[in-house]
Order: C-alpha cells, then structure tokens, then sequence
C-alpha cells in the first residue's frame, strides 16, 4: 500500500505535526505554565466510506495539542472607601512582583544637595 502517514494529504499530517511540536516546546519553555503539566499531541484520521460507491472514502486529518493553561496570578486586594470624598478605593499587590525599589540605607545624618 502506498498510502502512509509521511504522504497523507501530501504531507500535510506531518506539516502539521511539526507546527504542533513547536507549540508544546515553547510552552514548555514558558515560565508562565506549570512544568510537570504533561503536554499532548493528536493526530485523528476520520474515514467515511461513500454510501454508493463503498471504494471512495471521504478522510479527514485532524492535528491538535493539549497545552497546559499559564499559571493563577495571586494578588492581594485592599480595598477601602475615602472618608473625605466617599469614593470606593482599590490597590493591588501581587505575590509574584519582585522588589521595586531598594531598601533604605542607614542615614549618615548629612544632608546632600541634589543638582538637577
């Protein structure tokens, strides 16, 4: 028989297979997805034989992934209502954010003029 996976669809299946792989591996490179989540690829060939004419056969090639999904953002809310103008207030931390700024250094007691 000379049909086979490498020729189906003029090697579409395979094209396809290569596109898929590419996916998975930057997922998996993605910092933003869990590492252990296992990853898949599907390759589904559907035929359906012609009701009249049983030697003609109607096939379909499906090529899918199952990725897995980023990580949950965790963040914590304060949330509060401004008692001179009564408007509702919000500020977000997140977890995940690194340090933004230095912390502090131990004052020398001298005051130092800033040119700008």
């Amino acid at each position: 028989m000379d049909l086979n996976l490498e020729n189906v669809g003029l090697g579409a299946i395979s094209e396809k297979f290569d596109d898929e792989l590419i996916k998975i591996i930057e997922n998996v490179l993605d910092p933003n997805t869990e590492a252990k989540t296992l990853r898949e690829i599907n390759i589904k060939l559907q035929i359906k034989p012609n009701p009249e004419n049983r030697e003609m056969c109607e096939m379909k090639a499906i090529v899918s992934s199952k990725l897995a999904p980023t990580k949950t953002l965790v963040s914590i809310l304060q949330v509060g209502i401004d008692e001179v103008t009564g408007e509702t207030n919000a500020v977000e931390t997140v977890q995940q954010q690194g340090v933004l700024f230095d912390p502090p250094s131990k004052s020398t007691g001298k005051i130092a003029q800033i040119n700008g």
